[in-house]
């Protein structure tokens, strides 16, 4: 039978002391300087960079609730390491992001940009073709039985967001998270957030990217913007989107294919065979 020790410490022990990294990182990035710069506050007033680092030290351990800022206001760990000057009241954090939020919103593609030059070179893990995916989709987020505003039924069935996400390379970096109202179809209004992640994808690598999509974004004009950013871009630009085929007549198009000696078929294994 194991005895145990149980004594006092000198010091504090926290549940939260990865936000020392956090912290680390957002110092790296200039956060203070760059908010507070293009935003000040009056004399006396919660610095908007204070603001946004409470925020961001929620945030980071799951917490997306203005009230939960409470429980940080007299935790030393959490001002000292994020470099907060004064956690703001729950009140105050809700009518802040409130009241700033259209201005606000460029804020997080700046400082993704940034971390370019504060971390130095990044593998993004580009693909054995040689293109760097940018990988594209929608998802879930269930929030049944609550009143948010833009909450509606999503396409798994539950009341809820449905945000996008994209991702560029393959080791999981992720370049933007969308909050989408839960009943907007995958492909509406994704063009402008191609107009925001393309050229932010084009500017953290060199070479050509490959933007990969399920069926979802089979939309023309989607495909129209990819092709226009490669053209304003300067950059060589790929995408492959699962085919949506409506109303098209797939067994027409596929035994008109099968019919066609000219076909070339690729098998890829028993009973699944593929062309163009």
């Amino acid at each position: 039978m194991t005895d145990f020790i149980i004594k006092k410490l000198p010091y504090d022990l926290t549940f939260n002391a990865g936000l020392a990294l956090v912290g680390q990182y957002m110092k790296r990035l200039g956060i203070s300087a760059g908010v507070d710069r293009k935003f000040p506050v009056g004399v006396g007033g919660i610095a908007n960079s204070d603001i946004l680092k409470s925020y961001l030290g929620l945030l980071v351990q799951g917490k997306n609730n203005f009230d939960a800022v409470e429980e940080f206001r007299g935790d030393e760990f959490f001002t000292r390491t994020l470099d907060v000057g004064t956690v703001p009241s729950s009140l105050t954090l809700r009518q802040r992001m409130d009241a700033h939020a259209p201005s606000w919103f460029e804020l997080a593609s700046e400082f993704n940009l940034t971390a370019k030059y504060a971390t130095g070179p990044v593998d993004f893990g580009p693909l054995p073709c040689g293109y760097m995916a940018v990988d594209w989709d929608t998802f879930v987020m269930s929030n049944s039985g609550t009143q948010k505003e833009a909450v509606g039924r999503t396409y798994q069935g539950v009341d809820g967001f449905t945000p996008s996400a994209t991702y560029l390379g393959s080791l999981g970096y992720c370049l933007e998270l969308a909050l989408r109202p839960g009943v907007q179809h995958s492909a509406s209004e994704s063009e402008y957030n191609f107009e925001r992640a393309l050229p932010m994808a084009a500017s953290l690598v060199s070479g050509a990217l490959l933007v990969r999509a399920d069926s979802g974004f089979c939309s023309l004009k989607l495909m129209q913007e990819i092709t226009a950013q490669t053209s304003s871009l300067k950059r060589d630009i790929a995408f492959i989107i699962k085919w949506n085929p409506r109303r098209a007549p797939v067994e027409t198009i596929a035994a008109g294919k099968v019919a066609d000696t000219n076909t070339q078929w690729a098998i890829d294994r028993l009973g699944k065979s593929e062309c163009v």
